[in-house]
């Protein structure tokens, strides 16, 4: 009885301890588009709303509403993010101050 119950907490010791490495997720158009998948969290943004890749230049583009959602005050920004995470231009674009075509509802184009 001792033996089997330590061949039970020997094997579920092993189990448990084993090495399989998670497949690591790459930023590409299949799997940035419509995913669930987290490839990593961006900071400094200022209520971030849309995300749109750019399989071309390999970064991410995130608008910012930066205040009220539904505050026509020409302040958001537009964030650029590379393939790894790492932010390139916190302030890519900028509102202007005046009602204009970047100031859409979605910001991302």
């Amino acid at each position: 009885m001792k033996s089997t119950f330590l061949f039970i907490l020997l094997f579920l010791a092993a189990v448990s301890c084993s090495t399989e490495k998670q497949k690591a997720i790459t930023a590409d158009f299949d799997t940035v588009q419509d995913s669930t998948s987290i490839l990593f969290s961006v900071t400094r943004l200022s209520g971030p709303e849309a995300v749109r890749f750019d399989e071309s230049q390999n970064v991410f583009f995130i608008s910012n509403f930066n205040g009220g959602g539904n505050d026509q005050d020409s302040n958001g920004f537009i964030t650029k993010v590379d393939a790894e995470g790492n932010t390139v231009d916190l302030k890519f674009m900028t509102g202007n101050g005046k009602l204009s075509p970047s100031c859409s509802k979605r910001n991302v184009y």
